[in-house]
C-alpha cells in the first residue's frame, strides 16, 4: 500500500519534530556556542516547512504558494549562518542579503506571473542546492581542519539531496499538478524521504560539530592556561629577579649608608668627650642629633622597603617585658631633658612580664609612637598605658595606649596618618621633619604581630590619643613573674606632679602595696622605711632640693631620688656622700621592682643607675683584634676600646686576621671585632678558616664579634651561622657593643 505525499510531509514534519526538540536541547546544553542556535532553529524551521507543504491547501491563496517554500528555504539559509559562526566568521551580510531577495523576486514571478508548480520546485531545488554547496565551501575555507568527522556527514547529507533532488527534476510531472501536496509520484516521495533522511545526516553532523567545537575550545582553553602558566611563572621568576635586584640593592645602600655615617656619629661622639668651648660642644651636639635623625631616616626607609616586599620577619624570643619597656622609655631621657615634658609610664595592667617576642620590633612600635608624641609635645606630659591579657588558646593580647597634652591632629588630616610619606600637612614636615613612614611601619609590624594601631582621639591643642595591640606567647620557662621583692614597711612618695602621682597610686596598688603622698611639711611629722622624691623639676642644687634631701635623710632609713638625666644633683655631694639611691626620668615600673628588689635596697646605686665606669672596670684588660678596613671606623672603634682601657691590634683585612693569628699566642686575643665586607678575603670566610683550619685550632673557640654595616633582616643569622658568637650593627653604639663584648666574655 503507497502512503500519499501528504501522509509522508506529515510524517517527516513529526520526524523532524524530535530532532528540532533534540538541537534545541543541545544549544540550552551549550549557549555559549552561537551556531548551535541557528542549527537548532533550522530543524525548527524545516519542521514547520513540511508541515505548512501538508497543510497547503487550507492556507490563504496568497501564502499557499509562499510560505512553506520560504520557511523551507530559511531552514538551509540558518545552516549556512551556523556554519559561518561554527567557523569563527562573520556571515556575508550583503551577498546573503542579495542572494535571499533573488530568490524571493524569482519565487513570487513563479507564483504570481509565470505560476508553475514545476518552476517553483526547480527553482527551490536549484536554491537548496546553492546554500548547501555554499556550506561545504565554508567548511572547506574556514574550518581549518577542525571539522573533519561533521564535515563528512554534511558532504553525505548534501550529496543524497543532491541525488534524489536532480532525479526528481529530472522525472518531473509538467502536467496536472500544482503543489508538492498534490505530487504523488514515486520519485516526489522519495524527495521527501531524502529531505528527510538528509536531516538527520546534519542534525548528527551538528551534534558532532558542536563536540568538536567544545573540544577545540577546551583546547583553545589549555593553551592560553599554559601559555597563562608559563607568563605567570615567567613574571614570578622576572618578579623574583627584582625582589632579588632589590634586596641586593638595599642590603648594599644599607651597608654603603651605614658605613660614614659610623664614622660622622662616633667622631662626634669621640669629639663630645674632649674640652670643648660652649659653642664648640653646642654645634658638636646640633651635629651629633642631625647625623641620628639622618640615621633615623635611613632606618625607616630601609624598614619600609624591606616590609613591602615581604623580607620583615618576627624573631620571637624570650624578653622580660619591663625591661624592654625601660629601656625604650630611657632612650628618650636627653630629649624630655630639653623641654617641658614628663613621661609616665604606667603598667598597673600588666600581669604578664616573661614573654617571647622581638624586641627589635617591639621597642620600634614602642619608639616611633613615643617619638611621635615627645615631638609634638612641647610642654605637659606623654602617658604610657600598657596592659596584657590571655587568649583562650595561651598567648597574651598585649594593648598599649599613648596619649599625650601636645598639638593634636586637625580632623580633616587624621585619614592621612597611615599613610606611608605621608604627614599632616606641608608644615609639620617642615618644622618638624621626618619621613611619615613612622605609623606606616609601626601599623604594618602591628598586623605583623596580629595587631593593629589606631587613632583614638585627638584634637588640635588638646593632644592626641593611640591606641595599639600585639599578640605574643608567654615564656613558660620561667614561672615567676616578678622578682623577689623586699617591701619597706612604711614608704612615703614626694612629687609635685599630679599625673605622676596617680601612676605611682596605681603601681603599688597593683602590687597591694600603700604609701603616703608626703609635702615638704609632712615629711617632717613621721619616719619612714623608705622616702622617694620626685626632683625632675629640679635641674640644679638649690635650696628645695637641698631641703626636701635633707629632710628626707633625718626621716628615713633610705632615701631614692628620680631627677632629670641632665641634673646636676645627683653629682653634689650631698647625695654623693649619703648613699642616696638615684634613678633617672622616665620612672618605670622596672625602676620600682629595682627599688625593691631585695639586694638592691640600702646600695648606692643598684641596677638603676651605671656609667662609663662601670664599663671601663668591667672590659679592661682585655685584648681585642679588631677587623676593620674602613679608616674612619676603625679610629672609632679603637677610640672607644681606649676609653675602656682595652688594648687592641688592627688587621685591615681579612687575610690580615689569618695571618696575625698565626703567629699568636692562644691568650693573646679574647675577643675579634669582625667587619663582614673586607677586601681580599671578607668576614664571613675568615671566620671558617679560624672555625674550621686546623692551624688555628688554638683559637677555635675565640669569641667573634660582627661588626658590620650589614643590617637587614637575616644578615644576623647569617653572620651566627658563619659562626660568629655576636653581633653589633654599624653605626656602632658604645653601650651596644660593650654589652655585647660582656655578654661574650661571660
Amino acid at each position: 500500500m503507497q502512503l500519499s505525499t501528504a501522509t509522508l510531509l506529515l510524517m517527516s514534519g513529526i520526524g523532524v519534530f524530535t530532532s528540532a526538540i533534540s538541537l534545541i536541547f543541545l544549544w540550552l546544553a551549550n549557549r555559549d556556542i552561537k551556531a548551535v542556535r541557528y542549527w537548532a532553529l533550522s530543524s525548527c524551521f524545516l519542521m514547520s516547512g513540511l508541515l505548512l507543504f501538508n497543510s497547503q491547501n487550507t492556507l490563504p491563496e496568497l501564502l499557499k504558494y509562499v510560505l512553506p517554500n520560504f520557511v523551507v528555504q530559511a531552514s538551509f539559509w540558518l545552516i549556512l549562518l551556523g556554519t559561518y559562526h561554527a567557523c569563527r566568521k562573520s556571515p556575508p551580510k550583503l551577498a546573503l542579503t542579495i542572494f535571499i531577495l533573488g530568490y524571493a523576486i524569482a519565487h513570487l514571478n513563479a507564483t504570481f506571473i509565470y505560476a508553475s508548480y514545476q518552476l517553483r520546485f526547480l527553482l527551490g531545488v536549484v536554491t537548496g542546492m546553492i546554500s548547501l554547496s555554499w556550506v561545504l565551501w565554508c567548511l572547506y575555507k574556514y574550518s581549518l581542519g577542525r571539522f573533519k568527522v561533521s564535515s563528512v556527514l554534511i558532504s553525505m547529507s548534501v550529496l543524497i539531496l543532491l541525488v534524489m533532488s536532480l532525479n526528481k527534476v529530472a522525472d518531473i510531472n509538467w502536467q496536472g499538478v500544482d503543489s508538492l501536496q498534490q505530487d504523488d509520484s514515486i520519485k516526489a516521495q522519495v524527495f521527501i524521504i531524502a529531505l528527510f533522511m538528509s536531516q538527520l545526516l546534519f542534525n548528527f553532523a551538528f551534534a558532532i560539530m558542536t563536540g568538536e567545537i567544545r573540544n577545540n575550545k577546551n583546547k583553545t582553553f589549555q593553551k592560553q592556561l599554559i601559555d597563562a602558566n608559563t607568563a605567570l611563572k615567567n613574571e614570578k621568576e622576572r618578579a623574583e629577579n627584582h625582589s632579588n635586584l632589590k634586596s641586593e640593592f638595599l642590603a648594599n645602600m644599607s651597608h654603603e649608608i651605614r658605613t660614614p655615617i659610623n664614622g660622622v656619629i662616633g667622631c662626634l661622639e669621640l669629639l663630645k668627650n674632649t674640652s670643648l668651648s660652649k659653642q664648640q660642644d653646642q654645634f658638636t651636639e646640633l651635629a651629633h642629633a642631625s647625623a641620628n635623625s639622618l640615621l633615623g631616616v635611613i632606618n625607616d626607609i630601609l624598614d619600609f622597603s624591606k616590609i613591602e616586599s615581604g623580607k620583615l620577619e618576627i624573631n620571637n624570643e624570650p624578653v622580660e617585658l619591663l625591661a624592654v619597656l625601660d629601656s625604650v622609655a630611657k632612650s628618650f631621657a636627653i630629649a624630655l631633658s630639653q623641654k617641658s615634658v614628663m613621661l609616665i609610664v604606667d603598667c598597673h595592667k600588666t600581669s604578664h612580664y616573661n614573654l617571647k617576642l622581638d624586641p627589635v620590633r617591639v621597642r620600634q612600635i614602642l619608639n616611633n609612637l613615643l617619638s611621635n608624641a615627645i615631638k609634638f609635645t612641647e610642654q605637659g606630659h606623654v602617658k604610657v598605658e600598657l596592659s596584657s591579657e590571655q587568649k583562650d588558646d595561651g598567648r597574651v593580647r598585649l594593648s598599649g595606649k599613648i596619649i599625650d597634652t601636645g598639638i593634636g591632629i586637625d580632623a580633616q588630616a587624621q585619614h592621612k596618618l597611615f599613610n606611608a610619606f605621608s604627614q599632616c600637612d606641608a608644615s609639620t614636615t617642615r618644622l618638624y621633619g621626618g619621613t611619615g613612614l613612622g605609623l606606616t611601619i609601626v601599623k604594618r609590624l602591628c598586623n605583623l604581630m596580629e595587631g593593629d594601631v589606631l587613632l583614638v582621639s585627638s584634637s588640635a591643642e588638646e593632644g592626641s590619643e593611640f591606641a595599639f595591640s600585639i599578640v605574643v606567647e608567654l615564656d613558660e620557662t620561667k614561672t615567676s613573674e616578678v622578682c623577689d621583692l623586699q617591701i619597706p614597711k612604711s614608704i612615703g612618695l614626694y612629687s609635685p606632679t599630679s599625673a605622676f602621682y596617680e601612676v605611682m597610686q596605681n603601681q603599688f596598688e597593683a602590687k597591694g602595696l600603700t604609701f603616703d603622698l608626703l609635702s615638704p611639711k609632712s615629711m617632717q611629722q613621721s619616719y619612714f622605711d623608705l622616702i622617694i622624691l620626685d626632683l625632675v623639676n629640679c635641674s640644679e642644687p638649690g635650696l628645695e632640693s637641698t631641703f626636701l634631701i635633707e629632710t628626707a635623710r633625718r626621716h628615713a632609713q633610705h632615701v631614692s631620688i628620680i631627677c632629670d638625666v641632665n641634673s646636676h644633683i645627683p653629682k653634689s655631694q650631698l647625695v654623693r656622700e649619703s648613699g642616696i639611691r638615684v634613678f633617672y626620668h622616665p620612672f618605670t615600673c622596672f625602676d620600682l621592682m629595682q627599688l625593691f628588689a631585695a639586694k638592691a635596697i640600702g646600695s648606692k646605686h643598684g641596677s638603676a643607675y651605671s656609667s662609663c665606669t662601670d664599663t671601663q672596670i668591667t672590659l679592661a684588660g682585655l685584648s681585642v683584634l679588631i677587623a676593620e678596613d674602613n679608616k674612619v671606623n676603625q679610629i672609632v672603634a679603637t677610640k672607644m676600646l681606649e676609653n675602656w682601657h682595652v688594648e687592641y691590634v688592627i688587621a685591615n683585612t681579612g687575610k690580615e686576621v689569618l695571618d696575625i693569628l698565626s703567629d699568636a699566642q692562644p691568650e693573646q686575643f679574647d675577643v675579634i671585632l669582625m667587619d663582614c665586607q673586607m677586601p681580599i678575603l671578607d668576614g664571613y670566610q675568615s671566620t671558617k678558616e679560624i672555625r674550621e683550619n686546623p692551624q688555628f685550632e688554638r683559637f677555635k673557640d675565640i669569641p667573634i664579634i660582627a661588626l658590620t654595616a650589614n643590617a637587614m633582616s637575616g644578615d644576623k643569622e647569617t653572620c651566627l651561622a658563619a659562626g660568629m658568637n655576636g653581633y653589633v650593627s654599624k653605626p656602632i653604639d658604645a653601650n651596644k657593643l660593650s654589652a655585647e663584648i660582656m655578654r661574650i666574655i661571660s
